[in-house]
């Protein structure tokens, strides 16, 4: 009953057009016009130290999922984990 409500108030809520195009077109946007050159290179440097970490997070995060969804010691912990919260199929999903 209270998700039949909230889908009502989301329906008839949320303003389904597009807002219209601002008078003389957009703006492109321009990191110059607020921040120094310096805070600008300071940035694309932390963004570039920052790439490798994000995606070795990524790539071990993938390695840890295939392990535990694909192989038989994966299929192991998970059963180990789901048996204190009762070991039904329920417990394994979460």
């Amino acid at each position: 009953m209270l998700a039949v409500a909230l889908l009502i108030v989301i329906v008839t809520t949320t303003p389904w057009e597009t807002l219209p195009t601002p008078p003389g077109g957009g703006v492109a946007p321009d990191a110059a016009r607020d921040f120094a050159r310096a805070d600008i290179a300071l940035e694309d440097r932390y963004h570039r130290w920052l790439w490798p970490a994000v995606l070795g997070a990524t790539a071990l995060t993938l390695l840890a999922t295939l392990l535990l969804g694909f192989t038989a010691a994966g299929a192991r912990v998970v059963r180990a984990v789901a048996r204190p919260l009762g070991g039904g199929a329920a417990a394994q999903l979460v």
